[in-house]
């Protein structure tokens, strides 16, 4: 069976093995809500689609507890108010899924609507309860907590020649020009990464060829010691350097800071954006990193 936790802060709190909780079941945690975009014409039939965009998830959960004498019960009531009661600050409640092929994936939430513990003689009977939660998670894609900063460095630009390495991804030494390196990316929903830059580095380029989208700072230098950091993350886009400078006036006009991503599994075909960097002005302290988490549309 899965194993699932609730993450609060830097507490993990079981909701298996009846250590008191168990979940009984679990709603809302398959394919992620689609709203459809479309349009009708004067005289036409049906309608066009022309996109979709996800909403929100409400995610149910029925948890039962059999505690070990009646004041525990009372206990294991509390420990679940202070779990999922609600929190101004940051995401109170990130639920983990440890599913049975061993991968693990969360999810983002906050408590909604009715938690409940009802008093009635179905649940809640001496010391055992059984406990409905119901959770929304406004960024509705479920995702792996481990971190990825894999892809391959170029070791000459201008030769071509491309090794797989561990990040950040070098620039070669004195060189121009660009080459293509593979991101592998296996989520299921497209994922909006972090890029930092380290200096030096002229008129940089961050292509991704298979979407099509760039970042391009043509006429910009960022010096030798110096970082830039493009976050891509919706609610969060900004181009910061190590001097708190803001870059973003700094980037092309024909540039997609809206739109950069890594394209899922689904668009892809074989789990790989093709990336490429171009720049000048470059040393071996020139690096390029992506960090990136895989998102998954269902549990």
């Amino acid at each position: 069976m899965a194993t699932w936790q609730v993450l609060v802060g830097e507490e993990t709190f079981n909701l298996s093995d009846r250590a008191p909780f168990d979940v009984v079941s679990a709603t809302g945690v398959g394919l992620s809500p689609v709203r459809l975009i479309t349009q009708r014409g004067p005289l036409q039939h049906g309608e066009t689609a022309l996109d979709f965009r996800l909403d929100a998830r409400s995610v149910n959960l029925v948890m039962a507890f059999a505690a070990s004498s009646l004041a525990a019960a009372d206990e294991a009531r509390d420990r679940l108010a202070y779990i999922f009661g609600p929190r101004r600050i940051g995401y109170p409640v990130r639920l983990q899924v440890t599913r049975d092929d061993g991968t693990v994936r969360r999810l983002d939430c906050r408590t909604s609507g009715i938690a409940d513990f009802p008093i009635t003689e179905s649940d809640r009977f001496g010391r055992m309860q059984r406990c409905a939660i119901q959770l929304i998670a406004v960024e509705p894609n479920w995702y792996d907590p481990a971190h990825e900063q894999l892809a391959l460095s170029l070791a000459s630009i201008s030769a071509g020649m491309q090794v797989p390495v561990v990040m950040p991804l070098l620039f070669s030494s004195g060189s121009s020009g660009g080459d293509t390196v593979q991101i592998p990316y296996s989520g299921t929903f497209d994922e909006y990464p972090v890029i930092t830059v380290t200096g030096p580095v002229a008129d940089l380029l961050i292509e991704n060829v298979t979407s099509g989208d760039e970042l391009s700072f043509l006429g910009y230098t960022l010096p030798a010691g110096r970082t830039m950091t493009i976050d891509l993350r919706y609610g969060h886009k900004s181009i910061i350097d190590s001097t708190d400078a803001n870059r973003i006036g700094d980037l092309t006009e024909g540039s997609d800071l809206a739109t950069w991503r890594l394209l899922s599994i689904l668009e892809t075909g074989d789990g790989y954006n093709n990336v490429r960097l171009s720049g000048a002005s470059l040393t071996a302290a020139s690096a390029v990193s992506i960090q990136y988490y895989h998102r998954y549309l269902s549990l």
